[in-house]
This record gives structure tokens, C-alpha cells and sequence, in this order.
């Protein structure tokens, strides 16, 4: 899909706008995106560890962690 997608089916399902209003609705928020995403360097979510841009740019094994050698407190019984 293309910015010119984009700007299509902004124009035809926001009616009374032209092409023109439309290629500026789609360019900000293209610019706001990006501004956005300049601004994150690094973020965690609780199930996964790290995003995928924090994995691609410490290299993919630099997050996993290695296997623990401890025994679990329920594995005596």
C-alpha cells in the first residue's frame, strides 16, 4: 500500500474533502509517526522483554538470557 492508497481512501471515506486536503491528512500523520518514533530509544513489555527495534539493534542474542543452573525450591519434593 502506497501513500497514494492512503490518500485515496481518506478521500472517499471522509466525504467533502478534496485530494489535496487528503495528501495533507495522510502527510501528518506520516510526520507525526515518525517524530513519535524518533523520539523512543528503547521500550519493554512485560511479556516479551524487549520491542523488536530494542532487539535489531542489540543484535538478537544480546537479550536472551542463559539458562539458570538453580534448582527450583518444589524440586526437592
Amino acid at each position: 500500500m502506497t501513500k497514494a492508497d492512503l490518500v485515496e481512501i481518506v478521500y472517499e471515506k471522509i466525504g467533502g474533502l478534496s485530494k489535496k486536503e487528503s495528501q495533507d491528512i495522510v502527510e501528518k500523520i506520516f510526520e507525526t509517526m515518525k517524530a513519535s518514533l524518533s523520539k523512543v530509544t528503547r521500550s519493554r513489555f512485560p511479556a516479551s522483554g524487549t520491542s523488536p527495534c530494542a532487539t535489531s539493534a542489540l543484535g538478537r542474542d544480546a537479550t536472551r538470557k542463559p539458562a539458570t543452573t538453580s534448582r527450583s525450591p518444589r524440586a526437592a519434593f
